[in-house]
């Protein structure tokens, strides 16, 4: 019987001591295995590994978001809270005729810009 997926990812992890994903470190080990499922170095802006794979397997990112509105990080939620009342934030920024499902990605636009 042929092994599943998850148990050759699980021997590789071991085989090369790939056995903690935490900061920069673990970045550099989930990139090293990244690199061995046959993603390069040809990411969009940087050129990582990493970023190909991303690019190239949009469940990821949505698992990512997923994760990340679940969280209930204090820092996180700090920094996207508005203190302003809405309709003060939409004047304030032109947006007091965009439906808000768009207002924030037109707020990030016009700072991006």
């Amino acid at each position: 019987m042929s092994k599943s997926f998850s148990e050759l990812v699980d021997e590789y992890c071991q085989r090369e001591n790939l056995y903690n994903f935490d900061g920069d470190s673990g970045l550099g080990r989930f990139e090293k295995l990244l690199g061995e499922l046959g993603y390069k170095s040809t990411g969009f802006r940087y050129g990582t590994v990493i970023e190909s794979f991303l690019s190239d397997n949009p469940g990821v990112m949505q698992a990512i978001m997923s994760w990340l509105m679940d969280s209930e990080v204090e820092e996180w939620r700090e920094a996207l809270e508005v203190e302003e009342e809405p309709e003060e934030w939409e004047w304030k920024h032109g947006l007091s005729k965009i439906p808000s499902n768009l207002m924030v990605a037109a707020y990030f636009s016009n700072i991006l810009q």
